[in-house]
């Protein structure tokens, strides 16, 4: 059955999901034997279909998060230009190998791709600005070329990410906060340079086979950033104290930001 989804009558007037905006007149038809909603304004697949090329996504949903979590998906959905929020659409789909096309007017990624079966980054629009935990133990991963210009925070966005060998040469600007960025992973070959404007490094690249001391901008704080590191210089590696990256902590920070997440929808997978 077709079902409509209009926020801008009944008791529903003007909400904002997750930050960001639905206005008064976010419309949008699905299939309910496809979609399921969990959350005003927000779908999680409940369909047979594994192709995703074969999976109609309504158009006019805003809020993509959840979308495909966990579930058997093996190619992507093709998303609509409307969606502008993609927090854990594929998380957890271990079967997916191809990432998809990110909507250009997305700006937040954060554990979209975590625990996913990629084998290759998706190209992300300049306007992302949020990206923790995007490819998080994506074991599969071996490159990532390019960051998207307006990024702001990158916490464990590769952290896990045991072959993944390249990153870009530097990071964008606006970036404040990597903490955890890299953590684990252990054949990374070149770390991206510290902007200026850089907060926080912390755990950085723990346990990776770097063998240089990254560059740490001043007043940044970077405790434990190269914690591990058996390739760099014993003196080098521990002239900072180092305090090891609570990432349950920092996941379940994050996991309590999606506060319309569901319990149907709440993550099963394994974050160590």
């Amino acid at each position: 059955m077709t079902v409509k989804y209009n926020n801008s009558g009944g008791v529903i007037m003007l909400q904002t999901y997750n930050g960001v905006s639905l206005g008064k007149n976010t419309t949008f038809d699905y299939d309910d034997e496809q979609f399921e909603m969990q959350n005003p304004g927000q779908l999680h697949y409940i369909g047979d279909e594994t192709d995703g090329s074969n999976i109609t996504v309504p158009n006019g949903l805003i809020d993509g998060s959840n979308l495909f979590r966990e579930t058997a998906i093996s190619s992507p959905a093709m998303l609509p230009n409307s969606i502008e929020k993609m927090e854990a659409t594929y998380a957890g789909c271990q079967q997916l190998a191809d990432p998809g096309i990110v909507p250009p007017n997305v700006t937040n990624i954060r554990m979209a791709w975590a625990h996913s079966g990629i084998e290759s980054a998706p190209e992300l629009p300049d306007g992302v600005q949020y990206a923790d935990f995007a490819f998080d133990h994506c074991e599969n991963l071996q490159e990532f070329e390019k960051f998207p210009e307006s990024l702001q925070s990158a916490d464990c966005m590769f952290s896990g990410d045991t072959n993944l060998t390249t990153l870009p040469d530097a990071f964008p600007e606006n970036v404040e906060s990597i903490k955890g960025f890299a953590a684990g992973c252990e054949n990374l070959q070149n770390v991206p340079v510290a902007n200026e404007n850089m907060k926080h490094m912390d755990n950085a690249y723990a346990y990776c086979d770097i063998d240089s001391v990254p560059y740490v901008p001043e007043g940044c704080t970077c405790e434990g950033f190269t914690e591990g590191c058996a390739n760099l210089d014993e003196q080098s590696a521990n002239d900072i104290e180092t305090t090891p990256l609570d990432r349950e902590a920092a996941l379940a920070e994050l996991e309590a930001s999606l506060d319309q997440s569901s319990p149907e929808t709440e993550s099963s997978f394994s974050m160590n």
